[in-house]
């Protein structure tokens, strides 16, 4: 009897230590799982750093998703996860440069938003609201090729890509839903800390401090996918200002201006200053940037980097893959600035195409 309680204690070793580190991750570790590379790394960076530069800047928020019946403004946005920051965001800084809400419209997950803003523009979605006189379309960096190379103008689309009620959970999870995750959760850190599994994180160390995150100033982490994609062919590039033209163009022909900003990728902006850098070199921005000749393409990497080799910290998140309130209100500003020249050269074509009776 004591040979087999002695097995038995020595054959559950495996679960009692599973038990405790799935213990030891939910109520220790899971905790300081901030920001979304914390999340996706599972690296405990701490919650000081997401509470101090996570406050808002701006006291009241003038951007609101689009509702069926609510008021729209002149003003909709139609992006990935950079056009869902709220009061955090570009879009509710535009609005307090203009004055004027903006109303910013959320995709089904997966979305492409080029393809989304055709397809809502194809079943008469705009029409119904007159009010809107410009569309922003947002795209990330390490998407915008692939997205752009398979944008298809005169698709009939099955379904509307807005996010409508019931598209996410309907409810709290259940008792075994939430025992599950965490189970979940607590493999996957297991896994990632004893290296059995790759990391959708990366990490490298910087020459100098780009971040107030504590401990962390001068490591660069970032998404994995940042990677996948390092240049871009001279025939891809004609094809994504084609596509990008042809999608102008038809928010033009509806009487609506359209600017199309890409967020940059973060590995993007710092590789430059990686010391010793491990990773492959990425050449996409500079590629990208053949784009500008489009008066419509708006490219925040070029003042970003201005400021970051002024000495400017935290431009993006320490710990996520998305640029930070300082970021978003420059790329507000960049986007305030075309509507206002827009908006000069429109008033001084009417002028002069107005009837003189003198």
């Amino acid at each position: 009897m004591k040979r087999f309680l002695v097995r038995t204690f020595i054959g559950a070793i495996p679960l009692l230590l599973l038990v405790l580190g799935s213990l030891y991750y939910y109520f220790r570790i899971r905790p300081e799982l901030t920001g979304d590379l914390g999340q996706l790394g599972k690296i405990a960076f701490g919650t000081e750093y997401d509470a101090r530069i996570g406050k808002p800047l701006l006291a009241d928020r003038m951007v609101s998703p689009y509702e069926p019946g609510a008021p729209v403004g002149r003003i909709v946005t139609i992006g990935d996860s950079f056009s869902q920051q709220e009061e955090k965001g570009y879009q509710n800084f535009l609005a307090h440069r203009l004055g004027e809400p903006v109303t910013n419209i959320r995709l089904i997950q997966g979305e492409a938003p080029e393809q989304a803003a055709l397809d809502l523009l194809h079943d008469g979605f705009f029409d119904t609201l007159p009010e809107v006189k410009w569309v922003i379309v947002e795209s990330v960096e390490r998407a915008l090729v692939d997205r752009c190379l398979k944008l298809a103008p005169d698709r009939t689309p099955e379904a509307s890509p807005l996010l409508r009620d019931g598209d996410g959970p309907t409810g709290p999870e259940s008792g075994n839903g939430l025992l599950g995750r965490a189970f979940r959760q607590s493999k996957d850190w297991m896994l990632l800390h004893t290296g059995l599994a790759a990391s959708p994180v990366c990490s490298a160390a910087l020459s100098r401090p780009c971040f107030t995150l504590p401990g962390r100033e001068s490591t660069l982490y970032f998404y994995r996918d940042d990677l996948d994609r390092l240049s871009v062919s001279d025939d891809e590039l004609a094809a994504v200002r084609e596509s990008l033209r042809t999608l102008h163009d038809r928010f033009r022909e509806r009487g609506i201006e359209l600017f199309y900003l890409m967020a940059v990728d973060k590995y993007e902006l710092y590789q430059h200053l990686i010391a010793e850098n491990p990773y492959p070199q990425r050449l996409l921005g500079t590629r990208l940037r053949e784009l500008d000749s489009l008066e419509f393409f708006i490219d925040p990497l070029p003042r970003l980097r201005e400021r970051l080799d002024a000495g400017e910290t935290d431009l993006y998140l320490g710990h996520d893959t998305h640029w930070s309130q300082k970021g978003a209100a420059l790329a507000a500003d960049l986007l305030c600035e075309k509507i206002l020249d827009r908006e000069t050269e429109q008033a001084t074509t009417d002028d002069e195409n107005r009837p003189n009776f003198d």
